[in-house]
C-alpha cells in the first residue's frame, strides 16, 4: 500500500492548519479553511469531521478538492453555546486516505448580553 501525503500544512509542524472563523452576517455558520499538502498524492476529496464536544456528535463531509492550495468548507448546522472542533484528512483517486490532521481549536458560538 503506498503511503500519501495528501494533508494540509501547519504552520510550522508541516501537519495541518485549520481555522473556524464565524460569519458575521451569519452566526450559525462556520468557515473551515486549510491548505493542501504541496507533496504526496494529489487529493480529489477531503473527509471534513466536525465534533461538537459538548454533544460528544461527530459529523463527516466528503469535500470535493479546488483547484489551488486553499481549501474551504462551511458548516451551518451549528447551534449557540456548543464547542465544536474539526479535523480533516485527505482521499486520491485510488480512494486512499491520508492520516487525519490534529482536531483544530475549539470554536463557540456565543451570544452576546443584551443591554440594558
Amino acid at each position: 500500500m503506498r503511503r500519501m501525503a495528501v494533508l494540509v500544512i501547519l504552520v510550522s509542524l508541516s501537519t495541518v492548519l485549520i481555522s473556524t472563523v464565524a460569519d458575521a452576517q451569519n452566526p450559525l455558520r462556520i468557515r473551515c479553511e486549510w491548505r493542501a499538502a504541496a507533496d504526496g498524492t494529489p487529493p480529489v476529496l477531503y473527509q471534513l469531521q466536525i465534533m461538537d464536544l459538548d454533544g460528544d456528535v461527530d459529523t463527516t463531509f466528503v469535500v470535493p478538492a479546488r483547484p489551488g492550495p486553499v481549501q474551504e468548507f462551511y458548516f451551518v448546522d451549528g447551534d449557540y453555546l456548543r464547542r465544536y472542533v474539526s479535523r480533516v484528512r485527505g482521499v486520491d483517486a485510488d480512494g486512499d486516505e491520508g492520516p487525519w490532521s490534529v482536531w483544530s481549536v475549539a470554536y463557540a458560538f456565543e451570544v452576546d448580553d443584551p443591554e440594558p
